[in-house]
């Protein structure tokens, strides 16, 4: 009786035989009874695969704003750097300046006498006849 149900199976076709349903065929063995779960997970790779790329665009964006930013102090440090040559050269030309003044100063009378601890009167002596010049 075995053999004969076996037979039957096969002989039907689409049909039920016995009130079941006919065996799958090879194909169709590789498909789920439901495809439901197969929908449903085709449907969360789609969802992650747009969440990472939503997360990659705000990333990039995050990323161009940063960039901007550091553009910015780029530019700021620039200026502040071209501040600090300019307050250079100033003091180089006030340090040549004072070089001078103390140069004509020194060159003084007055300040030879102050150097030397004496106060100029208009009856002291000049420098030059107390120290006797060579030649």
């Amino acid at each position: 009786m075995n053999l004969d149900h076996e037979l039957l199976d096969e002989a039907s076709g689409p049909e039920q035989v016995l009130g079941r349903p006919q065996a799958k065929s090879s194909w169709m063995r590789g498909l789920p009874e439901s495809p439901l779960p197969a929908i449903l997970g085709a449907v969360i790779v789609l969802l992650l695969g747009f969440a990472l790329t939503q997360t990659n665009d705000r990333i990039s964006r995050l990323e161009d704003r940063v960039d901007a930013g550091f553009t910015r102090v780029d530019e700021r440090f620039a200026r502040i750097d071209e501040r600090f040559v300019a307050l250079e050269a100033r003091f180089d030309q006030l340090d040549l300046k004072l070089t001078a003044l103390i140069a004509a100063l020194n060159a003084t009378e007055q300040v030879e006498a102050a150097l030397e601890g004496r106060l100029l009167t208009p009856e002291a002596p000049s420098v030059d006849e107390i120290v006797p010049q060579p030649g």
